[in-house]
């Protein structure tokens, strides 16, 4: 692969979040919040374990999983939009 290449690769995908980011402010705050605790290694830690438990009770309510079905489809639909 060359540089011109590489670059043109590095400049659709800075787009792309840049556009994310606009659009989606809180989400992209959110998820950043989300990769700075793994990387500080909160992943092995009592809260992450409290946490996982509590979603789990959560995903047991119809309306949640309604919800987050919904939710999933809506960005399934938008990668493929986005992908072509």
């Amino acid at each position: 692969m060359s540089s011109a290449t590489t670059r043109q690769r590095t400049s659709r995908l800075f787009l792309k979040v840049r556009a994310f980011t606009r659009a989606r402010p809180y989400l992209a705050v959110a998820a950043g919040a989300g990769v700075g605790y793994l990387l500080a290694g909160g992943l092995f830690t009592r809260t992450t374990g409290r946490a996982l438990k509590m979603c789990s009770l959560l995903l047991k309510e119809p309306q949640v999983q309604h919800q987050l079905r919904h939710l999933v489809e809506g960005a399934v639909r938008e990668v493929h939009l986005n992908a072509l």
